[in-house]
């Protein structure tokens, strides 16, 4: 890992698609960047408490989310726009769902307690 935030796949992606810039800690990209991601990741371990699996889940939508980024004209904003639809997204809720083990029974306690 290059740090907590960035798993190491998805840095060197990063730095394949929005250039060298990425290693400026200081710098508007990388602190973009890193508001995006944490944002994200934040969202998931509270929804999902995050094990190793979910975890490995994460990175890998993360790094899809950086090859989805090339498709843009303007690659920033178009990631930034990706990671906000994954927080929502239904195929990677029942991945991460998928990685935990678990199961869903909000619908039988709303139908046991009547509500």
């Amino acid at each position: 890992m290059t740090d907590e935030l960035w798993p190491s796949e998805v840095f060197r992606a990063a730095v394949e698609v929005f250039g060298p810039t990425v290693y400026n800690l200081d710098g508007r990209m990388r602190k973009t960047l890193d508001r995006g991601i944490a944002a994200v990741m934040a969202r998931w371990r509270q929804r999902y408490e995050m094990n190793l699996a979910q975890d490995d889940y994460a990175a890998k939508l993360l790094l899809w989310a950086v090859g989805q980024a090339k498709k843009g004209d303007r690659p920033l904003p178009y990631f930034i726009g990706v990671l906000h639809s994954l927080v929502n997204d239904e195929r990677a809720h029942a991945g991460f769902t998928a990685r935990a083990g678990y199961v869903d029974v909000s619908a039988q306690i709303r139908e046991a307690v009547g509500s």
